[in-house]
């Protein structure tokens, strides 16, 4: 018996259907084509990039275009912009350094830029689950494309089309993703392309794919430039040291420029908070005066210290702002101290351990993994003998040589990574970075009075730092 075709009710608009036993094809940019392609965008999205960078700047703080504003004009960025053969961008620094809020400047600029290039960015955050694996990235990457350039769209459906609807679920997803985003680069109406993404360090899922395949792509397409911010990680910096495309903007070795931009950070926060509180004139110069004198080129500590000052009342403000010690390492102390005095002797049981998780654990976590951890701790030791040995990883090359200050509260070390790190004996913190040999550093020595760091070089150089600054101050001597 013969098999009757499915009835289908179809609203026609103004299309010439005929029967059909097998697939019904539509033309492309038909009105059931577009209705399609909304669907497999929605499909696509997890999150959308654009939200998550407004989200942000609205829980830091408005954008300051003068916070940002120097690396516009930044050597650096200008040889990644005008350079074809410059295609990855790397902006690196320590926690705090307002890396963040920098590359949202960038995103700024460069969507105002009249060229019909494309841009497509995102955001890490490790606490996210949605948006702290190397899957999301690649995910938020290719729907801004996609949302940009409709016809990009095919590349997904071809995909999709063959798995269904659990694509997303699908456990070789990082696979198809990374096909798709290959197959979109190298798509011949794809215009020059810009791909920027925030806070590689807190990808805590899959880091190590996402950076090969930034330093495959980045090496490959000629049209396609990137830029990536992080931490100063030796797992990141050894595996974008393989491409020879890449431009390193140091945080570090820009402290003038990031200075300025927080000072210019602060006389915002300040007026904020001024017409806020209405804070009396002597009030509002105390404050910033304040402010200046201890952020040690930190965001972070001025966003924080500002946080608490709204909660304070306008007339208690001088006296609260004494109780704000210089720089996050004071301020995380008194933080502690606030813990450990707190009446409720389970919370402080419980915030300790939550402190003692944190600064254990070798990468970020969930809340999830936090909460399995917290249960799981037993008891931690809490004298300093409990620490009989501490191990100074950060160097991504062997370590040649080793130096003490004479008061023995820092300690140089000299790499074959051509630069010289300077910890905090202490805690085993790097607390500098001295860049700026072109060979491997063979030695390290301290002035006695510490205000002083000699380094010589297979360069052929002998460099003088300042290691508060991390200024050379002398010209190189052959």
């Amino acid at each position: 018996m013969q098999t009757q075709p499915t009835s289908l009710a179809l609203v026609n608009h103004g299309l010439q259907l005929t029967q059909n036993y097998g697939e019904i094809h539509l033309p492309p940019g038909s009105i059931g084509v577009e209705r399609e392609n909304r669907a497999y965008l929605r499909d696509l999205r997890a999150t959308d990039p654009r939200q998550d960078k407004t989200r942000i700047e609205q829980d830091k703080g408005d954008l300051l275009v003068d916070s940002y504003r120097w690396v516009l004009d930044n050597t650096d960025f200008q040889r990644w912009r005008n350079d074809g053969q410059s295609r990855l961008l790397w902006i690196k620094g320590d926690p705090g350094k307002g890396k963040t809020m920098l590359l949202c400047g960038i995103i700024n600029e460069l969507k105002s830029d009249s060229d019909p290039s494309l841009l497509s960015f995102f955001f890490c955050q490790a606490t996210d689950a949605s948006i702290n694996s190397a899957t999301a990235v690649l995910r938020g990457l290719i729907y801004l494309l996609v949302d940009q350039q409709e016809s990009l769209i095919t590349h997904v459906r071809k995909k999709y089309d063959a798995a269904g609807n659990p694509f997303f679920r699908d456990v070789n997803i990082w696979v198809a993703l990374s096909e798709i985003f290959t197959d979109i680069l190298e798509d011949p109406t794809l215009p020059p392309t810009r791909l920027i993404i925030d806070a590689l360090d807190e990808c805590i899922e899959g880091l190590d794919r996402l950076l090969g395949l930034i330093v495959q792509s980045s090496s490959i397409y000629s049209n396609v430039k990137w830029i990536v911010s992080s931490r100063n990680w030796p797992i990141i910096e050894k595996k974008l040291h393989t491409t020879t495309q890449k431009v390193r903007l140091s945080l570090e070795l820009n402290k003038e420029s990031v200075s300025a931009a927080v000072t210019t950070y602060i006389r915002s926060k300040v007026d904020s908070l001024a017409e806020e509180k209405q804070y009396k004139f002597d009030t509002r110069d105390a404050v910033e005066r304040y402010l200046s004198a201890n952020v040690h080129g930190t965001f972070l500590w001025v966003a924080l210290v500002c946080q608490e000052l709204a909660k304070t009342l306008a007339w208690k403000t001088r006296r609260k702002l004494a109780m704000f010690p210089p720089g996050l390492d004071e301020f995380y102390k008194r933080m502690m101290e606030q813990i450990l005095n707190l009446e409720d002797t389970e919370d402080t049981i419980l915030c300790k351990n939550i402190l003692a998780t944190i600064s254990t654990v070798y990468r970020p976590i969930t809340l999830d993994e936090l909460g399995g951890m917290v249960d799981a701790i037993g008891g931690v030791p809490s004298d300093d003998e409990a620490l009989v040995e501490i191990t100074l990883e950060d160097h991504s090359d062997p370590v040649l040589s080793v130096a003490w200050s004479h008061d023995t509260t820092r300690l140089a070390s000299a790499s074959y990574d051509k630069t010289v790190k300077i910890w905090d004996s202490a805690t085993g913190e790097c607390v500098s970075t001295l860049e700026g040999h072109s060979d491997s550093v063979w030695s390290v020595a301290w002035s006695h009075d510490a205000t002083r760091l000699a380094s010589a070089s297979r360069d052929e150089t002998v460099k003088i730092w300042d290691p508060a600054t991390g200024e050379c101050k002398f010209l190189d001597m052959a």
